[in-house]
């Protein structure tokens, strides 16, 4: 079995040479964007995130407000209603 020494003119030793200067630039690269874009970005998400829920929350409470609201408008009417009888009733028995 043959197994050249060399790949394109070099050899081993400076192929592992050139993986390692790669390897070790991207690990630099992958650490300086996780702590100078990602961790930014996650305090950000979280912001976000925390203002969304508060906004559900609002609209939740808004949503059981106008229920309320409606309920008592119903009734209101209701009673409205019997009032304006109780007039017509009074009317008519006054002509």
């Amino acid at each position: 079995m043959y197994v050249p020494h060399e790949i394109l003119g070099l050899g081993w030793d400076e192929w592992g040479s050139i993986v390692a200067v790669i390897s070790a630039v991207g690990y630099l690269l992958r650490g300086l964007l996780k702590r100078y874009v990602e961790l930014p970005m996650q305090g950000i998400r979280n912001d976000l995130k925390r203002s969304h829920e508060l906004q559900e929350k609002n609209l939740r409470t808004l949503e059981t407000r106008a229920e309320q609201h409606e309920k008592t408008l119903q009734s209101h009417e209701i009673k409205l209603h019997e009032q304006g009888i109780k007039l017509e009733d009074l009317e008519d028995k006054l002509k």
